[in-house]
């Protein structure tokens, strides 16, 4: 199962940023099927984690300006 694999340890995680909001159900569906939670970043941005793998899943929002990467 993927969930598993992207446990805490992993040194391969990328981390990136999104814009907190309510608004988009469809991202938030995604942080919580490929993404584990880092923290907040300030100024109205959280931060995230996922496998080099599961960026692809986040590229609408990048272009969007809803993530940004870090």
């Amino acid at each position: 199962m993927r969930l598993v694999a992207m446990g805490k340890g992993l040194g391969d995680m990328r981390t990136f940023y999104v814009r907190n909001s309510d608004d988009n159900q469809r991202l938030r569906i995604y942080l919580f099927l490929f993404a584990e939670y880092d923290g907040e970043a300030g100024d109205g941005w959280s931060r995230y984690r996922c496998a080099p793998e599961h960026e692809k899943a986040f590229e609408e929002y990048t272009r969007r300006q809803e993530v940004r990467w870090g």
